[in-house]
């Protein structure tokens, strides 16, 4: 049976049980990210105010007592699926991209991970050019059973197939955004998003040999860094998906 690529993500809300139930491309699931953003200084403590008092001894002065404060400050916000739309809209140049109904999907046709914007069963545009998925390294436990029958009648051959899978694939997941080559007036964005990632995924085989997968992806506990619209943040969360169901030949 065909080995999954990729395994991912997070919380499972009650939009993603929303999602499950909605019409997507096929080989195409929902996606939905959770994060934290933070942002702040990236010099550590700044001097805000320096006060300077003369130190006299009678009528003169006989030394300066300087006190310098300083300070540094941080803030933490959400960034979601819709915050994710928001942002390929600036990166693809295309406002578009947030209309009403627009979602973000993941496909894993002919193991290859690709995140989508979507609407019902359309796909709007694939984001890849700015926003890649890779998996490094993917370790698997499960099990499955496979039956092939054939059978001959005279000159009649028939062979019919049967058997499921249910699979569990623990692998490293790395997110890449990079707008940097059509973002050029100082608010690109360039970041990683990484992190361990558990995937589920059943498959069957019908009678005609072809495969039926469906796959629900989990990254919890990821972590990134680099720059949101030019500004340099640190990244918390994690993203989450599927099902995704997918089709092929058992081979």
């Amino acid at each position: 049976m065909k080995k999954l690529l990729l395994s991912t993500l997070v919380t499972v809300t009650a939009l993603v049980a929303m999602n499950a139930t909605a019409a997507y491309p096929s080989n195409t699931g929902p996606l939905t990210i959770s994060w934290q953003v933070t942002t702040g200084s990236t010099n550590g403590l700044e001097n805000i105010t320096n006060k300077s008092t003369i130190i006299k001894k009678g009528t003169n002065a006989v030394g300066t007592n300087i006190v310098s404060t300083f300070k540094a400050s941080s803030s933490t916000k959400t960034f979601n699926s819709t915050s994710l739309l928001d942002l390929l809209a600036v990166s693809l140049k295309d406002s578009s991209l947030t209309n009403k109904g627009n979602t973000l999907a993941i496909s894993n046709a002919n193991d290859t991970s690709v995140i989508l914007v979507v609407n019902g069963t359309n796909v709007i545009t694939n984001a890849s050019s700015v926003l890649t998925v890779t998996v490094i390294n993917s370790i698997a436990k499960g099990v499955g059973t496979e039956t092939t029958l054939t059978e001959k009648s005279g000159t009649n051959v028939t062979t019919t197939y049967s058997g499921t899978e249910s699979a569990t694939y623990i692998s490293f997941v790395k997110f890449a955004y990079d707008d940097s080559s059509v973002i050029t007036n100082g608010t690109a964005s360039t970041f990683k998003f990484n992190g361990v990632s558990m995937d589920v995924d059943d498959s069957t085989i019908k009678s005609n040999g072809s495969e039926v997968n469906t796959q629900n992806f989990n990254l919890t506990d990821g972590s990134g860094t680099g720059t949101i619209s030019g500004e340099t943040c640190i990244i918390t969360g994690g993203i989450s998906g599927g099902p995704i169901k997918t089709t092929g030949d058992n081979n």
